[in-house]
């Protein structure tokens, strides 16, 4: 098979400018983000060394400590902004989330959220109200 030469006034191909970001699942069922390459790495290492009974259960768990992901800091548009993508209310977003309509509405005007519901939030974001269902 003969290579196929480029036309001589053709240009590369951009890359798309979105930022990837490699993807896990362990054995346990938990997805790891990983958008440090080396952490990756370091983490495939330690699975394969953790399938040969190299590493035990806890070590290997504080490697899954270690490679989760930061919980993202929403502010009150980007909590609008999920909402609204999700295409629901704030009283039935409310309902999703297990929380008071007031809560919605105060963190849409202004109060961030924290924690667990931070953490709620990054997963609308990522699956939709889907993952309730």
């Amino acid at each position: 098979m003969t290579k196929r030469k480029a036309h001589p006034e053709a240009k590369p191909a951009a890359r798309p400018a979105t930022h990837k970001v490699a993807r896990k699942k362990t054995e346990i069922g938990l997805v790891f983000d990983f958008e440090d390459h080396g952490a990756r790495s370091v983490h495939r290492l330690a699975s394969a060394i953790r399938k040969l009974n190299g590493i035990d259960a806890k070590t290997m768990r504080e490697y899954d400590e270690l490679c989760l992901a930061e919980v993202p800091h929403f502010d009150a548009a980007a909590v609008a902004r999920i909402r609204k993508g999700v295409n629901v209310s704030q009283a039935l977003f409310a309902r999703y989330l297990n929380t008071s309509l007031s809560s919605v509405q105060k963190r849409e005007n202004g109060k961030a959220p924290s924690g667990i519901a931070a953490r709620m939030l990054q997963l609308v974001e990522k699956h939709g109200v889907k993952i309730f269902e």
